[in-house]
């Protein structure tokens, strides 16, 4: 072995233990970094106090996913580090949960991404031992008098991001549909789809992926994806020229055509 290789092999070696030892120091700090019971206690107790209809808590860091064991009666969004100002629009308000003993835990980075989505603070940080509590208002909220998913129970990853969305898999060659009948239109419908999980990913042999919507017959949108493609897809569709669209009430239909694969899709119609 030449002085090159066996400089390469130490240097190598060195990355790999201190790559190992920065991990267990993190994992190490963890149990010191978590909230107490009383801290767990006193958050709740605020958020069940201070929070409105239709609100939910907005992890910092968004991995801290042992938040929903506090029972805090809200939905509980982990966004992901790929959160963009559109997840969050749909919210009146959110309450910023933050672990700030946690490495990482973003709770700065949390803020900017509330402020560019047209989010403002009200009122000042609470904090509760190793953890704080901050709430944001959206400063133009949208109603929403219909949901496609309001009946599903299920959470579905799309692109990294946790979401409560509607599933379609196609059964053999035949497209996968679902219709919501009665629906009384407002000022836009807003759609999101996208490729359920990683199965798509491995796109050899693949075919791409197909999503239609239709208002009482009418296709006003269809989207493709190639094989290995997991991007998330959104439109606004704009229904309110009544002159088109008429009062009402009125069909939604929404088709999926891709072999072994998953769509997960939200429709809100907004006032």
């Amino acid at each position: 072995m030449s002085l090159l290789s066996r400089l390469f092999h130490r240097v190598e070696t060195a990355l790999v233990l201190g790559a190992a030892l920065l991990s267990l120091l993190f994992y190490a700090r963890l149990p010191a970094a978590f909230p107490s019971q009383a801290d767990e206690a006193a958050v709740r107790a605020r958020v069940l106090e201070v929070s409105q209809p239709g609100e939910a808590v907005l992890l910092a860091p968004h991995w801290a996913e042992r938040a929903r064991l506090f029972g805090l009666g809200l939905p509980v969004l982990n966004l992901s580090r790929f959160a963009t100002p559109e997840d969050l629009k749909r919210w009146p308000g959110l309450l910023v949960l933050s672990f700030d003993a946690l490495p990482r835990a973003e709770r700065d980075a949390t803020f900017e991404l509330l402020s560019r989505a047209g989010f403002e603070r009200t009122g000042e940080i609470e904090p509760f031992g190793k953890l704080s509590l901050a709430r944001f208002r959206n400063l133009h909220p949208r109603e929403v008098t219909f949901r496609a998913s309001a009946t599903s129970e299920r959470t579905r990853e799309i692109h990294f991001k946790p979401y409560r969305c509607v599933a379609l898999s196609p059964k053999g060659s035949a497209p996968s549909a679902i219709e919501f009948s009665d629906v009384t239109l407002g000022r836009s419908v807003e759609l999101l789809a996208g490729p359920i999980g990683q199965t798509n990913l491995r796109h050899e042999g693949r075919a791409p992926l197909t999503f239609r919507a239709a208002i009482d017959g009418e296709r006003v949108l269809e989207w493709t994806w190639a094989p290995g493609d997991p991007e998330e897809k959104r439109a606004s569709i704009d229904t309110s020229d009544k002159g088109k669209f008429g009062a009402g009430p009125h069909t939604l239909r929404f088709e999926f055509e891709g072999k072994h694969a998953e769509l997960c899709f939200e429709a809100e119609v907004t006032r």
